[in-house]
């Protein structure tokens, strides 16, 4: 069944393993064995390591869009990454702002990152005006040039004079 989508060359390694199958010379039992056959014969051996060092250097550069595309076609790439290892190279790669983000609204898992990192309501626009609103400065007093010179009453205080001394 899954030789049905094979095509070009794969197809041509299958009709070879097949007629190989039928004199008895090789057995392929199952869909997991005809996955490693096909990828020893099609898959070089340094690819995942190149992609390893491909998704350890991953930074985002553009929209969080292009990064999550580019990040998520590696990890399907890399089958032994952890769980672990993904929301920590996902972090790792993005800009600072998008980390800052994510990690303030306390997301720890990578599928649940990409979900936030890409909503709609652009969290890149919630945090500028968050850090907009910190770097306002507060506007300074304005002091009354009226009294200068005189003493003002302590309004905390009775400032009544006591003559019945």
């Amino acid at each position: 069944m899954e030789a049905m989508y094979l095509t070009h060359t794969a197809m041509l390694w299958w009709r070879r393993k097949k007629e190989d199958m039928e004199k008895g010379i090789c057995c392929i039992e199952g869909w997991e064995q005809f996955k490693v056959y096909l990828k020893c014969q099609f898959y070089p051996e340094n690819v995942v390591h190149e992609d390893t060092r491909t998704f350890r250097e991953l930074k985002q550069t553009s929209t969080i869009q292009d990064y999550v595309k580019e990040f998520t076609n590696l990890t399907l790439q890399i089958p032994s990454l952890t769980s672990e290892s993904l929301l920590f190279y996902f972090m790792d790669g993005l800009q600072n702002w998008a980390k800052q983000e994510l990690q303030r609204r306390q997301v720890h898992d990578v599928d649940e990152e990409i979900v936030v990192a890409e909503s709609p309501n652009d969290f890149r626009a919630d945090a500028a005006k968050r850090r907009d609103n910190r770097s306002k400065a507060i506007p300074p007093k304005v002091y009354n040039n009226r009294n200068k010179g005189r003493p003002t009453p302590n309004r905390g205080s009775d400032t009544r004079v006591n003559t019945r001394d």
